[in-house]
């Protein structure tokens, strides 16, 4: 009869837990087993070899108490080699291939430790280089800004984003054609574009139009994993100061501390430039050439103060009587010239107005002596043209004629 379901489950229990009892029978009697055949091979093996050697060699009882050891050597041998010593050394061998194995292994393990260190240690001074680099960033007063191709915004220091007047990351994918004039758009695209061609920096000086300040734009390229160049920083330095103190040195180099007139260079500068406005409009124009009268008798009598103080009024005489935006100068100790940028050309009615200035002044009063002022007009013309210089020279010719006249006058009233 076939045996139900769970007459088989307990059979195969039962199976089961016998195998796994390390006191059944088969567990006890491998092991006799394996001791008893050697040991019943060996003592065959010498019986034999008794056996064998009597029929051939007739021993005495002394060799024949050697024979056995000498038998029972020759027979264990063999064994202990094939039974023990042999599996030995396999075993051993093995042994050391594990071994082998297991330092390769650990060695691996070593290199692996030792990358992930590096790389950990590679990766923490990223971090700390990439937190330098945003806090050097941030505290910056320079705005500092990245762009794309497009001169779309893509990032943004707080400097920037603050005078920009945003929030966060409103900045993302704006142009910046939208916070700048088309002539300013163009030119900084046009920047943008050569440093992405070139892949060099380029610098560039701009002036806001929201708020007239100057600034140094340094536009370099930003590489991408393949070298090519994928966007561009652009650092803005405010050099508002500098060029305000700039143009302050300019003014000074330009202009007599005195008077607040130009100087020499200042008038030599400008006339050039009239001069050749000139020629090119093909038009004419007429320099006046002054010299404060008894400068050395002033000097002498009330002091070097007191003639300052004449040089000064002078200055104020024809600036009272020529527009802003002629060129005044005093280009000596006592010697003032004038080239206007109008087109005025009636000398009588300047001469007229300069005697008038003139004489207002010394109403005035509040000085010992009186205030006069000889001067000479010379005459520009594009047809003749000549040198700033020869210009000079015939209007200060014409000055000493009307000084002699002045003096000749003097010693006829006296």
């Amino acid at each position: 009869m076939g045996k139900s379901a769970g007459e088989n489950d307990t059979t195969v229990l039962s199976l089961c837990s016998q195998e796994a009892n390390p006191f059944s029978l088969r567990v006890i009697i491998n092991p006799a087993l394996q001791l008893l055949i050697p040991i019943l091979v060996i003592l065959l093996a010498q019986e034999a070899s008794v056996f064998v050697l009597s029929k051939f060699i007739t021993l005495s009882e002394f060799g024949r108490s050697l024979m056995y050891p000498a038998l029972l050597a020759l027979t264990v041998a063999p064994i202990l080699y094939f039974s023990m010593l042999r599996p030995l050394r396999e075993n051993v061998a093995e042994l050391k291939r594990v071994e082998a194995a297991l330092r390769e292994k650990e060695e691996f393990l070593h290199t692996i430790m030792d990358t992930a260190r590096e790389q950990m240690h590679a990766e923490k001074a990223l971090i700390e280089s990439e937190e330098k680099y945003r806090s050097l960033v941030e505290s910056t007063d320079d705005s500092i800004y990245v762009v794309d191709g497009e001169c779309r915004f893509i990032h943004m220091n707080r400097k920037h984003s603050a005078r920009m007047g945003f929030s966060g990351s409103q900045y993302a994918g704006r142009k910046y054609s939208e916070f700048h004039s088309p002539e300013q758009t163009e030119k900084f695209a046009a920047q943008v574009s050569l440093v992405i061609a070139t892949g060099e920096s380029q610098n560039n000086e701009h002036q806001s139009s929201r708020d007239g300040r100057y600034f140094a734009q340094t536009l370099s390229p930003v590489r991408g994993a393949e070298g090519t160049v994928v966007a561009v920083t652009v650092i803005s330095k405010d050099v508002t100061p500098l060029k305000e103190m700039e143009a302050r040195l300019r003014t000074l180099s330009l202009t007599d501390e005195l008077t607040g007139l130009y100087n020499r260079r200042g008038y030599a500068t400008f006339c050039e430039q009239m001069l050749k406005v000139c020629n090119r409009r093909r038009k004419s124009m007429y320099l006046l050439y002054a010299d404060l009268d008894n400068l050395k008798y002033i000097n002498d009598t009330y002091g070097h103060p007191e003639g300052d103080h004449a040089l000064v009024d002078v200055a104020e005489v024809l600036k009272a009587t020529f527009r802003d935006s002629d060129v005044l100068a005093r280009i000596g100790g006592d010697e003032f010239v004038v080239v206007p940028v109008n087109d005025e050309n009636d000398i009588e009615k300047i001469t007229a107005r300069l005697n008038d200035n003139v004489q207002n002044k010394n109403l005035q009063g509040g000085r010992p002596y009186t205030l006069s002022i000889s001067y000479g007009f010379s005459y520009y013309d594009p047809a003749d043209p000549c040198s700033i210089h020869e210009l000079v020279a015939h209007a200060e010719k014409s000055m000493y004629a009307q000084k002699v006249k002045k003096r000749m006058g003097a010693r006829n009233l006296v």
